[in-house]
């Protein structure tokens, strides 16, 4: 089930203190997560709310590179 932009706010704050603190673009994450980046930029802003499977990707790729970043 299809959450709301409300639902996956945790997830647009989650992505937005990942951006700041590794300093990435925004660009560059929609690419790595396959997100067009009109699209990514609509989610950052909550005004968008992603896909399933774009949320999984983006939670899974935030996860890994963390878990790389860590050791």
């Amino acid at each position: 089930m299809a959450q709301t932009i409300e639902q996956q706010q945790p997830i647009i704050n989650r992505a937005s203190r990942f951006i700041a603190k590794y300093g990435l673009s925004k660009t560059w994450l929609a690419e790595r997560t396959q997100i067009k980046r009109q699209r990514f930029s609509l989610f950052l802003n909550a005004r968008f709310a992603l896909s399933e499977n774009q949320l999984e990707r983006l939670i899974d790729f935030m996860d890994e590179y963390e878990r790389r970043m860590v050791g």
